[in-house]
């Protein structure tokens, strides 16, 4: 028995290597195949992050410019109310000149 175990581990070795050969192999082919296939996923990533980033960057300054224009009628309008806010002010302090001036004629009549 021990004699038919030698006369088998040779055989086994051989077996063993040749199995590990076709496992290389396989694992080769496999890797060919799959690493065209992952850079081209990777490439057509960065092209739409490139695309995705693009799309960004020209929202970004649509929005920039939109709030900078938003902003300009804002401040328009608030000097308009200023000026409109002086100018109530202004006509009240005639008025109550109109109305002293009117009170102070009626009394001299």
């Amino acid at each position: 028995m021990a004699q038919l175990k030698k006369e088998a581990e040779p055989q086994d070795f051989t077996m063993m290597l040749g199995v590990a050969a076709i496992l290389l192999s396989l694992l080769g082919s496999v890797y060919g195949l799959v690493l065209p296939q992952l850079n081209s996923i990777q490439q057509q990533s960065t092209e739409q992050n490139r695309q995705l980033q693009q799309q960004l960057t020209e929202q970004n300054r649509q929005l920039q410019q939109q709030f900078t224009e938003e902003n300009r009628k804002f401040e328009i309008f608030q000097q308009s109310l200023l000026a409109l806010t002086s100018s109530d002010s202004e006509l009240k302090g005639k008025v109550e000149i109109l109305q002293s001036d009117n009170t102070t004629l009626v009394e001299k009549t």
